[in-house]
């Protein structure tokens, strides 16, 4: 029994002796696996940082190629300010004979010479006093016929290039006389002969009636005194507050004005519409006037037309560069007032007349829109200003366009 209880122990030390080494033996495997694993580990970092070495490696050359790039762009963009230059160059050379504002006669620019003497002085129109024509238009309007004697308490309110305003009494009432002044140019005659036509024929609430008019001893009109002056003034009196239903009110009556006229067969272009030519009366109602300038479209001699009309900050680009023009014209200088609502300034304020035209004509300047806009102003309105003085008269919409629109706003 002691024999066999000391087999037993045998058998167990070895059973013991074979699970030590089993344990050892795992332990050893272990230790190989985790060595594999240290192995895969840095073969995996070594893999990351060979990726890396890749990714920089590619990022050098992106950079390098997007540095190319920029080289490329600068030497085209170099190149096209070279060709836009050249472009500007030609352009300019090719408008020095354009841009003639205040005379037919070529600039003369050439240096080391005194310069060529003044032009004489247009002559004055001494005959006939009047055309068959004239005569016939004065005809037809004996039953508006004045006599000075009827006009009472001459006050002068204005004057201009070739007429003076006063504030007179007729028939117990204020009226606006626009007297024209002796010894004038046949030009001017001829301008006042034809606003005295044009306003004859406007019978609209937001155009300025005729009242009446004199041919002798003086040529005159007279119409409805606008006690509160001109939008201009408005404009520029700052105690005047501007609310956006006063501005909309504004340009919604310049614009129905405006569309009358173009709607007229045949239709009729003011080509001088500016905040200095909008009258408003003591009720703030707008009536457009100075219509010395406008012209029926069908006129044959409109394509002749050499002189550069209206005021060149409000004068579309088609009219400076004394092309043919048509209604789109009265669009672009309507417009220029849509802005002097909203600025209340004066368009290109400080610069000459010389770089108002080359702005216009050759950067398509335009005035400048305030940024921020005006808290009271709608930016539907910009956007129709903006579209209505585009440079190319096809793009700007019709004054019928413009009267829907505006009457779309919010009040």
């Amino acid at each position: 029994e002691r024999e066999r209880e000391r087999e037993k122990e045998r058998e167990r030390e070895k059973e013991r002796e074979r699970e030590k080494e089993r344990e050892r033996e795992k332990e050893k495997e272990k230790q190989l696996e985790k060595e594999k694993e240290r192995e895969k580990e840095k073969q995996l970092e070594k893999e990351k940082e060979k990726e890396k070495e890749r990714e920089k490696q590619l990022e050098k050359e992106k950079e390098k190629e997007k540095e190319r790039e920029k080289q490329l762009e600068k030497e085209k963009e170099k190149q096209l300010e070279k060709e836009k230059e050249r472009e500007k160059e030609k352009e300019k050379e090719k408008e020095k004979d354009e841009i003639e504002i205040f005379s037919d006669r070529k600039l003369q620019t050439t240096p080391f010479k005194s310069p060529p003497p003044p032009p004489p002085p247009p002559p004055i129109m001494q005959v006939p006093k009047w055309s068959a024509k004239a005569s016939a238009f004065m005809k037809s309007l004996q039953d508006r016929v004045i006599d000075e004697s009827e006009l009472d308490t001459w006050k002068n309110i204005g004057h201009g290039g070739f007429a003076n305003v006063f504030d007179c009494i007729f028939k117990g009432e204020h009226v606006a006389v626009k007297k024209m002044k002796d010894s004038l140019p046949a030009i001017e005659r001829e301008h006042f002969l034809r606003e005295m036509k044009v306003q004859s024929k406007m019978h609209h609430p937001n155009l300025m009636p005729l009242i009446g008019c004199c041919f002798e001893p003086n040529m005159m009109l007279i119409m409805p005194l606008a006690s509160r002056g001109t939008l201009f003034q408005i404009i520029h009196n700052k105690q005047t507050v501007l609310t956006w239903k006063l501005v909309r009110k504004f340009a919604l009556d310049v614009a129905k004005g405006l569309q009358f006229m173009h709607s007229l067969r045949p239709s009729i272009t003011h080509r001088d519409i500016k905040s200095g030519n909008v009258m408003i009366d003591s009720e703030w109602n707008i009536r457009l006037t100075d219509f010395g300038l406008s012209k029926p479209e069908d006129l044959k001699d409109l394509e002749k037309h050499q002189h550069v009309l209206g005021t060149p900050q409000w004068t579309a680009p088609e009219v400076l560069m004394k092309k043919r023009y048509t209604l789109a014209a009265d669009v672009y200088s309507y417009s220029v007032l849509m802005w002097e609502l909203i600025t209340r300034a004066v368009p290109f304020h400080g610069l000459n007349i010389v770089h108002i035209v080359q702005g216009v004509l050759l950067r398509q300047m335009r005035p400048e829109i305030p940024n921020p806009l005006p808290p009271h102003i709608k930016q539907e309105y910009i956007d129709l200003m903006v579209e209505a003085w585009d440079q190319d008269p096809s793009n700007r919409p019709s004054m019928k366009q413009i009267v829907e629109r505006i009457r779309k706003m919010p009040a």
